[in-house]
């Protein structure tokens, strides 16, 4: 939660402006937002965060999507509003950007618009607008967007009005300006007096300010509040005080509205909304949040929504696997990010709904919700009869993506590389926006973000907006950039479809790590050179340098690799709209330039697609990287096959990109070795509560059955003696949890690896 300011006066306080901002106020479009400061977005979280497209470091706010807007809701008359603005693209600039008013955030009238070139797309323009007095909204907004064209924006100062001769009513407690319709909390012990004092001031240059009729307190607790004296006229350029004594008759929240009749022609009358304290907590709201209903429910990502009751606000505890049982304390306010016991809050604030970002496959998350009245010392939750609820994450939605896909036919590769490489690119550039900000950053203490390290594993925490220097952060290519075909040959190697895309990006710690790994081959390391955390570097027992990765990102790894070969290979590898080029990915035709003090190799002579199909197979798809798998595919508009069809990664030889069940029959590999895949259906997937595999030999062979989960855990296993021909097996599944398994076939140098999903 936001802290509201609290300002303590002997045991008064005052608190103001809960969802709006306080004029005069300032943003320089860093961090995050302040009070009042809202954003409606279509796809990622934006900013700009290198130069030149900031004005003032480390950040401005980036608007680069039709309708996409920044909204401010301020809670006086506003002043001259200043700003600053470049556009991104070549001159002249292309698109309309206006800037709106609104008195009630639903008819917006433009305040200016600005068109083409009106935009300067070159270096920062200072602009400013003068709004109504009536105004207490304003929006930037882009309502024409063309393709590269985006705004960037800063430095945002809202000021108070100028002063003129009329007369202009204006209200403070101690130093904190009280908007007209503000609340003013004060507190006191029941049945104690406590004298407050209002300064009532005039900020008319020549005109006096009239209270044309006696000032008033009503409202359901009038009786609490005893008003004192008050000023009859207020000078020019001066102020008086009005005086009230608030003594609680019991404990809890007292309200009461004070009516202040005046001759601004403007703001009459001017109210202040009395919030008395009685005693340490304000009121328990009296009811609980009810229906409580998901939606948008995705692998990566769900929206949570309740029905209001009478509270002021809520707090959203969220646990995985079993239900809240953790309970807010009064009289604390508590962040988004921080924890509570075994649960973590996901929500604070007076809205009834939220999206959860941090989500994975197959888990079951749990919410409670907890209404609350007051902030700060005075809050109060409900604490009983929470509402609660939980749903369960998607198991990945592949849907009929793979339906033309036929693994028995000679054209499967061709047809698997022409279904994942019609995709659409997503800059290398926008992986902050797309892949950190929307995918994997979580909510932490002190308005800060965290996330982990793909190769190390690494806890990066961060105060947003993101930066990759101040970080010490990189998005690394699995498949090295200088094993890619155009590398050194294609000025637009940096602009094409394979350098950008997200599936072959890691993010990774930059100095320690990415360095490290330069553009080594992935493997297995004999003798260690260092290390970092999970990752570490050495040479192989082949004396090749090779870098590893943590365990359980090693399956990751692998299968970004088999993804870009069969995305690439002999397809097309455009740069934005512009000229494709065709290219062999097969990793024997594969020359990587000798940039980084080694000779040039071929990809296949140092990067063993046996060690990594070994990989892939002992580090199945986890949640997390089903999740991933989804989230691209969403706005990338492909998928990583490897992830939704873990055992196809045997049906291909990646060395020379054709279709062999053979590649990495023989030598020293391991769980490979000697290996031959066994023709396998498994059915029905998703599975209830049986599950067939029928299965073809060509031998009698002694089998093992092994069913694991997302963390390689055997769950379940069995043996049988396989026949020459068709065979057929079943598994009982009533008693498996739901989730995403791996059915593992062996036996003399047989094998067969199938996604299973459990319903």
């Amino acid at each position: 939660m936001k802290k509201t300011l609290l300002l303590f006066c002997g045991i008064a306080a005052a608190m103001f402006a809960k969802g709006q901002a306080n004029v005069p106020n300032s943003w320089d479009c860093a961090g995050s937002f302040p009070t009042g400061y809202t954003e409606y977005e279509v796809n990622a979280a934006n900013s700009y965060t290198s130069s030149p497209y900031y004005l003032s470091a480390p950040a401005a706010y980036k608007i680069d999507r039709v309708n996409e807007y920044l909204k401010i809701a301020v809670n006086d008359v506003a002043g001259p509003i200043t700003f600053h603005v470049r556009g991104t693209g070549s001159a002249p600039w292309q698109g309309t950007f206006k800037v709106q008013e609104s008195a009630d955030s639903t008819v917006w009238t433009d305040m200016n618009v600005y068109a083409g070139a009106a935009i300067d797309a070159t270096a920062w323009a200072t602009h400013t607008e003068t709004p109504l007095s009536t105004s207490r909204y304003f929006r930037f907004i882009l309502t024409t967007k063309v393709s590269g064209y985006n705004v960037g924006l800063d430095d945002i100062e809202i000021a108070v009005p100028a002063a003129g001769p009329a007369q202009e009513i204006a209200a403070s407690f101690s130093i904190i300006n009280i908007p007209n319709n503000g609340d003013l909390y004060v507190s006191s012990a029941v049945g104690t007096p406590n004298v407050t004092s209002i300064n009532l001031e005039n900020l008319g240059t020549v005109n006096a300010l009239n209270v044309t009729s006696p000032i008033t307190i009503t409202g359901p607790a009038a009786g609490d509040f005893v008003l004192g004296a008050f000023p009859a006229t207020i000078p020019a350029l001066s102020n008086a005080p009005i005086n009230y004594t608030f003594t609680p008759s019991v404990a809890g929240t007292r309200s009461a509205i004070m009516t202040i009749p005046n001759d601004d022609a403007d703001e009459n009358p001017f109210i202040i909304h009395l919030k008395g304290i009685g005693g340490s907590y304000a009121s328990e709201p009296t009811t609980s949040a009810t229906s409580m209903v998901f939606s948008n429910v995705k692998s990566y990502r769900m929206d949570v929504a309740w029905t209001a009751s009478d509270a002021d606000g809520y707090l959203v505890l969220r646990k995985i696997g079993g239900p809240v049982i953790d309970l807010p304390v009064d009289g604390t306010e508590y962040d988004k990010g921080q924890g509570i016991g075994s649960s973590k809050v996901f929500y604070v604030g007076a809205g009834t709904n939220f999206t959860s970002q941090e989500v994975i496959a197959n888990t079951d998350y749990y919410y409670a919700v907890f209404p609350y009245n007051a902030s700060g010392p005075y809050i109060n939750y409900k604490q009983t009869s929470a509402l609660s609820n939980h749903q369960m994450s998607s198991n990945g939605n592949i849907a009929t993506y793979y339906s033309a896909i036929d693994t028995s036919t000679s054209t499967f590769l061709t047809s698997l590389t022409s279904l994942i490489n019609n995709h659409i690119q997503i800059f290398y550039s926008n992986y902050e926006n797309y892949i950190i900000a929307n995918y994997l950053t979580r909510d932490t203490v002190l308005d800060k973000m965290v996330m982990n390290c793909d190769y190390s594993g690494q806890l990066k925490q961060y105060s947003p907006p993101f930066d990759f220097t101040i970080t010490n952060s990189s998005r690394e290519h699995r498949m090295a950039s200088s094993w890619m075909p155009t590398f050194g040959v294609d000025p637009n190697h940096q602009d094409r479809y394979a350098y950008s895309d997200m599936y072959n990006l890691a993010y990774t710690n930059q100095n320690d790590v990415n360095l490290r790994r330069s553009n080594h081959a992935f493997g297995t390391v004999d003798t260690t050179k260092g290390s970092f955390l999970l990752a570490k570097w050495g040479t192989n027992t082949k004396g090749y340098d090779v870098f590893e990765p943590r365990s359980d990102f090693r399956g990751d790894v692998a299968r970004a690799l088999f993804y870009m070969s069969t995305c690439y290979h002999n397809a097309d590898n455009k740069f934005s709209a512009g000229t494709a080029v065709v290219n062999s990915w097969a990793w024997n035709d594969l020359l990587v330039a000798a940039s980084f003090g080694d000779t040039a190799w071929h990809l296949a002579s140092k990067e063993d697609q046996c060690l990594m199909k070994e990989w892939a197979t002992l580090d199945p798809p986890s949640n997390e990287e089903i999740a991933r798998n989804d989230y691209i595919a969403s706005v990338q508009n492909n998928r990583n096959p490897f992830i939704d069809h873990p055992e196809w990664v045997d049906l291909i030889d990646f060395n020379t990109m054709t279709k062999s069940r053979t590649a990495c029959t023989g030598g020293n590999i391991g769980i490979n070795e000697a290996s031959l895949m066994i023709p396998t259906d498994v059915y029905p997937n998703p599975a209830t509560s049986l599950l067939n595999i029928d299965f073809s030999m060509d031998k009698i062979v002694d089998l093992t059955f092994d069913l694991r989960d997302i963390s390689g855990k055997v769950i379940y296993t069995s043996t049988a003696k396989a026949s020459v021909g068709n065979n057929h097996k079943e598994i009982n599944t009533t008693k498996l949890a739901a989730g995403v398994y791996m059915l593992f076939i062996n036996g003399d140098g047989y094998k067969s690896v199938q996604k299973v999903v459990i319903q």
